[in-house]
């Protein structure tokens, strides 16, 4: 935990009217505002510096992170500061930039504000990809908007509020409350920026739905009682004394288009229950609300519970033990009071659930219970006929202090978009940071940190009972997560891939050799066999070698294999671009850092094969078909060994692969590639890493970048065999001995030219050169030969030329 720093509470002790406290944790950092002051400060530095800004004389009610519209600012404000006071509304521009490690912000006065007439604003939201922002107070049920522009224009100035609910002419009328009802107010804006919507939540939990308009407009589409949506899930979920009509709606969550089409908005009631919302058209629930579509109904589709209660009077020690997976389902009967009372809960992608709930009768304290989708499980191929359950994994967190705010630290990453779903943990666990939250608290900053499957795989063996223990719950992770899956987990722990948090709270490798030795010994012995298909071969129409479906093990190095390479097999090698000058540049389009770390985690995959190869059946080598019992099962031995060694072997070309290009990328990759002809340039351009490592085309094209890279050295005068030694030593596969010797041998031929072919020097190196020529003749290809043969003739070599003519021509 970050803890609050001693300053801020010099200055909290001195507040007279009013405090809050909040978090930008896309930033790293908090802030706190006292009566007029606002103060920022960098919650992970260990002696942070006091940002302050008490420059206004109104107290402050709310302050919000947002992202400016673009041209209106300078670029470097990359971020607003929306601040509502008693009085008025205003903007402050902020600038974030890394300094040692710690991010450093500057706050601007931009001189736009707005007054709000007593409206007591506390509520502000804001879209992403717009700029646009919104505000609500507690004062009435209406929704605003501030606009701001870089300049004034006729009748409307550089900031101005626009009401989105309430007509012009009737905000002047008097307001009359004659059965002394409380007013109904909006508690909670929240904008997706996927779909154009912003939703609200008022204090009679209603949720109402308007439309964002490309032309600037807020149209206030669907409006949602909670009579209404309680009246939906009827059909779900049986009312009861924690899910009926009077249980209020605490927190709404917005679902982005790329996360789910079916669901829009996650409801949260103070009992903990989430309701899943479907914002509609005409034209179905499928076709995501746009720009131009517009919802026209709202529909509760599904309920989630909380966990089922503990035995003790829901008491957080005997709440679900940490990581224990549980079923949320909906058909109950049975009230449950787990979550009861929830003070708030917030949703982040890929469906992280957050849900704040007061166990401590002083409310001094919250708990934290977290659930999150097990989506290994989740992937599993099920019998149709078996219905789907929301398979979720669930803890629960004593924070000893109340929650202040929550916000997203490190937020997840898909890594691009995909066709085949979203939220795949598994898929991004070794290439993309694991997602990480902050919870502010009035003690201090809590970072809560996903944990990878590969990271539980590692502290299940570290903390087992036993090899006896050790061994039930590797059966267990077995069942639960299949036997690829776990063979692929071990696999990466076994190569280093395991993660955990330190004492001091910093993330290190786990290299624990107890740890990588049963990792080890649960990939070679829980593999499982190959098998053949019986039924496929009984009329010979199919090879029996080709119809041998291989083992676990092999479909666990792939998994493996292919999440190391996931986030550049599909992608173009270089990228071209132009100089400040108008020149050509080529440069990498992915960073060679990433790169290198592939390539790390690559060679160690290797290692473990290199070390490991007399114990991994299918890698053995011949000895293993001495062990065998059947035909079949040599036959299934012989089509596991070649799936084996095509992995083996694509990894070691992967490896030499991504040191060519790093290679390439060393020197002036522009110079060399000017040195191709054109065909062969645009080819190149068009080079994806998996053409590289994959096939010929890919093989072809790096063949000719060698060329063209010996062929600068040559014209620099540079040591030739030094420069292809490097290559040959570093990425052997597109760089042989024999293009060593070739490249020797026109090095010759060019300081024989310089040299005079009169010379004795001359001579000599034109003799050196045929000698060279000739012991590669079988693999001399026809560009080398042509260039070789005109350059004998200029120096007047024609013995040398008709020898390597006549040779090349016994050899075809």
């Amino acid at each position: 935990m970050y803890r609050i720093p001693d300053q801020i509470f010099d200055q909290y002790n001195r507040a007279q009217v009013s405090t809050s406290m909040g978090l930008f944790a896309e930033l790293n950092h908090a802030w706190v505002t006292i009566d007029n002051a606002l103060y920022l400060w960098d919650y992970t530095h260990p002696n942070p510096q006091l940002i302050g800004f008490e420059e206004q004389p109104n107290s402050i009610n709310m302050v919000k992170l947002a992202r400016p519209r673009k041209g209106v600012f300078l670029p470097a404000v990359t971020h607003m500061l929306v601040i509502s006071t008693t009085a008025d509304v205003f903007l402050m521009g902020l600038a974030c930039e890394n300094t040692g490690g710690y991010k450093s912000v500057t706050i601007y006065q931009t001189g736009m504000s707005v007054p709000i007439r007593g409206l007591d604003i506390n509520v502000i939201a804001s879209s992403d990809s717009t700029g646009r922002i919104f505000f609500a107070g507690s004062s009435d049920n209406d929704v605003y908007e501030l606009t701001y522009q870089q300049e004034e224009r006729w009748f409307r100035g550089r900031c101005s509020k626009v009401n989105h609910t309430t007509k012009s002419f009737t905000a002047f009328a008097p307001q009359f409350n004659l059965r002394n009802k409380p007013t109904e107010f909006v508690e909670q804006m929240v904008v997706d920026d996927s779909r154009n919507l912003l939703y609200t939540l008022s204090s009679n939990s209603s949720i109402r739905v308007f439309h964002l308009r490309p032309d600037g407009s807020v149209n206030l589409t669907i409006t949602k009682t909670a009579i209404d949506i309680y009246s939906n899930i009827g059909h779900i979920i049986t009312s009861n004394e924690t899910l009926n009509p009077r249980v209020k709606i605490v927190s709404i969550s917005p679902i982005p288009a790329p996360e789910a089409s079916r669901y829009h908005l996650m409801a949260t009631t103070a009992t903990g229950y989430r309701i899943y919302l479907s914002a509609t058209g005409s034209y179905s629930w499928s076709a995501t609300p746009n720009a131009n579509n517009a919802p026209t109904s709202m529909q509760a589709q599904h309920v989630k519970t909380p966990p089922s209660d503990s035995p003790s009077d829901q008491a957080p020690q005997a709440a679900p033990v940490p990581g224990a997976p549980f079923h949320t389902t909906g058909p109950s009967k049975v009230s449950i009071h787990s979550l009861n009372p929830t003070s708030s809960a917030e949703r982040f992608p890929p469906g992280y659930f957050f849900c704040f709930t007061q166990k401590d009768n002083s409310k001094q304290a919250d708990t934290l219970f977290i659930s999150t989708p097990d989506s290994g499980k989740l992937a599993i191929p099920r019998d149709p006929s078996t219905p789907i359950k929301p398979e979720e994994t669930g803890i629960w967190l004593t924070l000893g202090s109340r929650a202040e705010a929550i916000g997203l630290y490190t937020p997840y990453d898909q890594g691009g978009p995909t066709s085949s779903g979203f939220g795949n943990e598994l898929a991004v666990q070794f290439d993309k940071p694991a997602a990480e939250i902050a919870v502010l608290t009035n003690t201090g900053v809590h970072i809560i940190r996903r944990r990878r499957l590969v990271d539980m795989f590692a502290s299940l063996i570290r903390n087992s009972d036993g090899e006896d223990g050790l061994e039930d719950r590797v059966q267990t992770f077995i069942r639960i997560y299949g036997r690829s899956e776990t063979i692929a987990t071990a696999l990466a722990v076994a190569c280093g891939q395991g993660m955990e948090v330190s004492p001091d709270s910093r993330l290190s490798k786990i290299n624990d050799p107890d740890v990588l030795e049963f990792a080890r010994k649960v990939f070679i012995e829980k593999g499982g066999k190959p098998t053949i298909n019986e039924n496929a071969v009984t009329d010979g129409s199919v090879p029996a070698i080709d119809t041998v479906l291989p083992s676990p093990r092999h479909a666990g190095i792939a998994l493996y294999t292919s999440r190391l390479l996931r986030s550049i097999w599909k992608t173009v090698i270089a990228q071209q671009g132009r100089t400040p000058a108008g020149g050509l540049s080529i440069s990498p389009a992915v960073p060679t850092s990433t790169l290198l770390t592939i390539q790390r985690d690559l060679s160690a995959l290797k290692d473990f094969f290199n070390t490991n190869r007399t114990f991994i059946e299918g890698l053995s080598g011949p000895d293993a078909l001495s062990k065998v019992a059947t035909k079949q099962e040599e036959v299934a031995l012989q089509a596991e060994h070649r799936g084996l060694h095509s992995l083996v072997q694509l990894i070691s070309h992967t490896i030499e692969g991504i040191s060519f290009i790093l290679v390439l990328f060393d020197d002036r990759a522009e110079d060399v590639i000017a040195l191709l002809n054109e065909d062969a340039r645009n080819r190149f351009l068009e080079l994806t890493f998996e053409q590289l490592f994959a096939t010929s085309k890919g093989h072809e094209t790096a063949k000719e970048l060698v060329k063209a890279i010996v062929n600068r050295n040559i014209a620099k005068g540079s040591n030739v065999e030094t420069v292809a030694e490097a290559l040959r030593r570093r990425c052997g596969t597109f760089c042989s001995p024999q293009d060593v010797i070739v490249f020797k041998g026109q090095e010759l031929l060019k300081r024989a030219t310089e040299a005079g072919p009169n010379s004795e020097v001359g001579r000599n190196l034109l003799n050196e050169s045929l000698m060279l020529f000739q012991q590669v003749s079988e693999s001399l290809p026809m560009d080398y030969l042509k260039p070789s043969v005109e350059q004998y003739i200029q120096n007047q070599f024609f013995a040398g030329m008709l020898s390597l003519l006549v040779l090349e021509v016994l050899v075809c």
